[in-house]
């Protein structure tokens, strides 16, 4: 009998590289298929692997937002996660400040414009809780910009939630001053490099790192590593 071939969706890390190598020893009577599918170009088999997976059904195992599995699956989606985590990030690495918007400290956000890849990104949802519970500025006062569609479709209601304008990117909006702030797991190269227009809202953000993870004596998960049920249950 042929082995079972599964695909397996994964982003680009160097983690991940034995899988796109061929080495990894493969399961018995299964043959994993590894496809490079990332959230931003360019990638060797595309990108927008969240949608892909949660609304088309489109991969048999995939690395996948750990937010937008929570909410799948509470509202009944077939989905199985195992404790595999191939993406872990800090909120206090992935906010930015415009230098000419105003804000020293994380309560300057009230009321300021900050741009988020989509409210449902797991770093975003992250980021907001700590602005809260951590920082004194309740992310519900707080004017948000996103930049793409909710992977999964969620209540804005009583939030201020408005879409960029089409085609801008919002790492060039905080550059250009059109927004205030900006957090992005994904900084892009023009945001690091504008160092004399973009600085992080923590410069301690090490320390910060740190000093969150010895109280809460975790490291924030972003994905984990999602089956079909199908595929489960076979």
């Amino acid at each position: 009998m042929a082995d079972r071939e599964l695909s397996i969706a994964l982003e680009r890390y160097d983690r991940h590289v034995p899988f796109f190598m061929g080495t990894v020893a493969q399961p018995e009577g299964v043959t994993l298929k590894p496809l490079e599918v990332g959230m931003a170009p360019p990638r060797r088999d595309g990108i927008d692997r969240h949608r892909r997976m949660f609304q088309d059904n489109e991969f048999d195992i995939c690395e996948q937002s750990f937010s937008s599995y929570i909410i799948a699956t509470s509202r009944g989606a077939p989905y199985t996660a195992i404790p595999i985590f191939p993406r872990r990030l800090f909120s206090q690495n992935h906010i930015f400040v415009n230098r000419n918007s105003g804000i020293e400290k994380p309560e300057d956000l009230v009321g300021k414009r900050v741009a988020l890849r989509s409210m449902q990104t797991t770093m975003s949802v992250l980021a907001l809780g700590d602005l809260s519970s951590e920082y004194g500025a309740p992310w519900r006062d707080i004017n948000w910009i996103t930049e793409t569609s909710e992977v999964l479709p969620i209540d804005h209601a009583g939030v201020s939630v408005d879409r960029a304008p089409e085609g801008r990117r919002i790492g060039d909006m905080l550059v250009d001053g059109e927004v205030d702030a900006m957090i992005n797991p994904h900084p892009p190269p023009r945001v690091l490099q504008s160092t004399d227009k973009v600085r992080y809202l923590f410069p301690d953000r090490r320390a910060r790192a740190l000093a969150y993870h010895k109280k809460h004596g975790y490291y924030p998960i972003m994905h984990i590593m999602v089956f079909q049920n199908r595929v489960v249950e076979e």
